[in-house]
């Protein structure tokens, strides 16, 4: 065995015990892939179910390789994801970087310099340039309770800021 292979098996996991049962969906290279990555990314800490999905999709899946391909490797990623406990398996998980590009917060943002009765209803002023990830996806929750309680003041703000009239 050589040394490639030694350090291949030491983080062994939950989910690495699982590759062989989808080696007839993903192709054992990509296996072998995102095995590496995550090494490289994150050594031999554990692996959790988004982490692992973010490394696999950053570093692993290409828009070339089979849908089929992606929805086996998005299924090995979160094999032991209980929907019925955590919720729905989250198939985009940006990081930080991209999380502060998403449009949406840019009508939240807009919301917020309303001001009055908008701004109260979404929460605190949130800096989205200086936010960390989980001020951004709160931002991002609220913003999509808002969208609810008030339709028509989400889609205005929402055809300004993409330039409809």
């Amino acid at each position: 065995m050589g040394r490639e292979e030694v350090d291949r098996y030491e983080w062994p996991s939950a989910v690495e015990c699982h590759f062989m049962f989808y080696t007839d969906r993903i192709p054992t290279k990509l296996l072998d892939d995102l095995n590496r990555a995550w090494v490289h990314r994150h050594g031999k800490k554990p692996a959790t179910s988004v982490a692992l999905w973010q490394v696999a999709c950053k570093d692993v899946l290409r828009p070339e390789h089979k849908f089929s391909v992606h929805q086996a490797m998005f299924e090995l990623c979160y094999v032991d994801w209980e929907d019925k406990k955590i919720g729905p398996r989250p198939v985009w998980v940006p990081d930080e970087a991209q999380a502060r590009q998403v449009r949406a917060l840019e009508v939240f943002a807009s919301l917020q310099r309303e001001g009055g009765e908008t701004a109260a209803m979404l929460g605190p002023k949130v800096d989205l340039a200086r936010a960390r990830l989980p001020e951004l996806a709160e931002a991002y929750s609220k913003l999509q309770s808002f969208s609810v309680q008030r339709q028509d003041v989400f889609w205005r703000a929402c055809f300004e800021d993409m330039g409809v009239r």
